[in-house]
């Protein structure tokens, strides 16, 4: 479609927010239960996930889809995955959220023996319920961007791309890595971005209420006179 102004002419694009991350068959779900179980190792339903996603993206590619949505996929729902992302996690259940493991993720949904899982509320009269963040004035925010460091060492092309400009825009770091070098070249720049992130890099996403009074963002502009 092509809209007129009176100045120019503006194409619209298409574009979805997020898309089911369930599986046209409810893979997911039953990959996930299997995993509940102890059927199904983690590595496994690691590879459910990557399947589906791939699979989820090029269906949006198929639909002529303009931009693919990527970032929006979660084990168990959007609000704690959008939390382990930012490293803020009940401290509750004393999990270092810079280290957290798929089953540390699973025990703040469902919950273990020594610990009551995190509430669950409806999202405001819909029949779609979500996880409730449990924060104070103590509350850090260690998350980082591993999962899009993560995303250089992808099979997709577009996925890698996607990945390193996020990176670039977030960090302002480059490390030489291009989404489109031959693969051992593309390694190695992303093994770059990894050691970054793990001697340095992780320390620049660390905001807790020691430091977040000073952050320059936290201050108000000055006023200006009209």
């Amino acid at each position: 479609m092509i809209f007129h102004s009176s100045k120019e002419w503006t194409v619209a694009v298409a574009h979805i927010l997020g898309f089911p991350r369930i599986g046209a068959k409810r893979e997911l779900k039953a990959a996930l239960e299997s995993f509940w179980r102890g059927e199904l190792p983690e590595s496994e339903l690691l590879k459910v996930g990557r399947e589906l996603r791939g699979e989820h993206w090029q269906w949006q590619r198929d639909a002529g889809l303009d931009f693919v949505t990527v970032g929006d996929f979660a084990w168990y729902d959007t609000v704690l995955q959008t939390l382990a992302h930012l490293g803020c996690v009940p401290e509750r259940f004393g999990f270092d959220p810079r280290a957290l493991t798929l089953p540390d993720y699973f025990t703040l949904a469902r919950g273990d023996a020594n610990h009551p899982a995190m509430e669950m509320t409806k999202w405001f009269d819909t029949n779609y319920h979500y996880l409730v963040p449990e924060w104070s004035s103590d509350t850090r925010f260690d998350g980082g961007v591993e999962w899009l460091i993560e995303g250089l060492g992808h099979k997709e092309d577009a996925i890698r791309e996607t990945a390193i400009n996020a990176l670039r825009r977030l960090t302002g770091e480059y490390f030489g890595y291009h989404h489109d070098l031959p693969r051992k070249e593309r390694e190695a720049a992303a093994e770059r971005w990894a050691a970054w992130w793990r001697d340095a890099g992780h320390r620049r996403f660390s905001i807790g209420p020691e430091n977040e009074r000073h952050r320059p963002t936290a201050e108000l502009p000055p006023r200006r006179d009209s």
